[in-house]
């Protein structure tokens, strides 16, 4: 089966991805896999559609032949699937395997040079950073009570705001917390998705002196 043909019947799969999904895996396992090929991969199935990509990474992960090595490609489909996507959590927690994503993003920073692999504007907005750096997370009550921070933080207070009752992640609840905490800049993992002077900042959360204030 060539390329054109397995991204045509991944994609005839994808409108009921639970049914299908261990034919697709079946479909990719022992595949020896490029960024172009990932991608089409991320992106088959109805238009606009999320709710699956980071399983579809999990399933690249562990059947193509060259991911559990090749750290630099791993970390650029990691990246496309982790932006482009909803509720992660909720879809590691699907997935057939076991996955630390904390621990996996550290992995890639311990096998490459994570500044040289972002993308030149992620870069020039990292080395424009202060050495020290104050980051918020907007959180539910039930994320606070698990004293399981979650990766994805920000330097914009406001922007943590709206993720604490982000409905994609069917938060309950009145009320939540803004997480906030200063760490050098050199403690963060990666950045993502640089809009004007905001992005997604990943880190690994394990911190001290993590302070919190009730919203709203």
């Amino acid at each position: 089966m060539n390329n054109t043909q397995l991204i045509y019947e991944i994609d005839s799969l994808m409108n009921d991805f639970t049914k299908n999904k261990s034919r697709i895996t079946s479909l990719v396992r022992g595949l020896k896999i490029d960024t172009n090929l990932a991608n089409a991969i991320l992106y088959s199935g109805p238009p606009m559609h999320r709710e699956h990509r980071f399983e579809l990474f999990l399933i690249l992960l562990d059947e193509c032949c060259n991911l559990k090595y090749d750290y630099k490609l791993a970390y650029d489909i990691f990246r496309e699937a982790y932006m482009m996507t909803d509720n992660i959590y909720s879809q590691i927690q699907r997935s057939n395997t076991l996955f630390d994503i904390a621990n996996y993003i550290t992995m890639l920073r311990s096998n490459i040079n994570i500044e040289s692999a972002m993308q030149l504007h992620e870069l020039n907005f990292y080395n424009s950073l202060n050495d020290n750096i104050t980051i918020y997370r907007g959180l539910s009550n039930a994320e606070k009570d698990s004293n399981k921070l979650g990766i994805s933080w920000t330097i914009d207070s406001k922007r943590a705001e709206k993720y604490v009752f982000y409905t994609k992640n069917n938060v309950a609840g009145t009320y939540g917390w803004i997480a906030s905490t200063t760490l050098p800049k050199n403690n963060i993992l990666t950045i993502f998705g640089i809009k004007g002077q905001d992005c997604e900042i990943i880190v690994q959360p394990s911190f001290q002196n993590v302070q919190f204030k009730q919203y709203p």
